[in-house]
C-alpha cells in the first residue's frame, strides 16, 4: 500500500500464510500525530498486524488481525513460539516505547488471553524489535551499559522455564557503532543483522 509494510513472518503451522505489520489507511484509531492524538490532516496511521494467504502463487485475502489484538496503539508482530500456538508482538504508544506481549490465540467471551513477556528485555529503553526463535532464544539490540558502543546485539535463552541474563554477542559482531535488526536463520547458527560501522558499511545501515 502507500503506507509501510514490514517484518514479514511465515506462519509456522500454515505454509500458505504470511503475517506482517503495516501502517495503512483503515488501521484502528485512524491517523494520529506522534503523541498518539487523532489528527486527520497531518497524522499517520499507527501500525497494525495483518496476514495474507497465497493461492496458486498469488498473495491475496489480506486481513487485519482481530480487534482484540490490534488497537489504536502500535502493534508489531515479532515471532511465534510453541510451534505456532503463541505469538509474540509489540504494543506501544510509539515504536520505541511499549512492551512485548504474548497472544495465545485463545478467546473466552470478550477477553483475549494476552500476557506480558517476562524475559529480560526492557522495550521502553529504546530497544529495536527483538528476534524470537520458537520461544527458546531471543536476540535483541540494546544500548544497555557494558556494551561496545551504540546498539549491541545480545542473546537470552529460556532454560527450564526461565530466561537467562542477556549475553553480549562479543566484539566479532558488535562495534562502537550500531548493530541492529537481528535475524537468525533456521540452522540456528547463521545470524543476519544491520550495522552502520564505517569499516563495513557503504553508508548508514547495511
Amino acid at each position: 500500500t502507500p503506507g509501510d509494510e514490514f517484518g514479514p513472518i511465515p506462519s509456522p503451522t500454515r505454509p500458505d500464510r504470511l503475517y506482517f505489520t503495516s501502517s495503512r489507511p483503515g488501521n484502528l484509531g485512524g491517523p494520529r500525530d506522534p503523541a498518539g492524538r487523532p489528527d486527520e490532516q497531518y497524522g499517520r496511521h499507527f501500525t497494525d498486524i495483518y496476514y495474507a494467504s497465497i493461492t496458486q502463487g498469488v498473495w491475496k485475502d489480506v486481513q487485519s488481525m482481530h480487534y482484540f489484538l490490534n488497537s489504536p496503539r502500535h502493534e508489531v508482530i515479532l515471532g511465534f513460539a510453541q510451534h505456532g500456538r503463541s505469538m509474540y508482538y509489540f504494543q506501544g504508544d510509539a515504536l520505541d516505547r511499549g512492551q512485548v506481549l504474548i497472544d495465545s490465540f485463545r478467546q473466552g467471551g470478550q477477553v483475549l488471553s494476552t500476557n506480558p513477556f517476562l524475559g529480560p528485555i526492557d522495550q521502553s529503553a529504546g530497544i529495536a524489535p527483538p528476534f524470537f526463535q520458537q520461544g527458546k532464544v531471543v536476540i535483541f539490540a540494546s544500548k544497555q551499559p557494558g556494551g561496545y558502543g551504540g546498539f549491541d546485539l545480545y542473546r537470552t535463552e529460556r532454560i527450564q522455564g526461565r530466561w537467562t541474563a542477556p549475553q553480549n554477542l562479543g566484539p566479532e559482531i558488535n562495534t562502537a557503532y550500531d548493530e541492529n535488526y537481528p535475524f537468525l536463520a533456521r540452522d540456528g547458527r547463521t545470524l543476519y543483522f544491520s550495522s552502520n560501522d564505517k569499516k563495513k558499511s557503504i553508508g548508514g545501515f547495511d
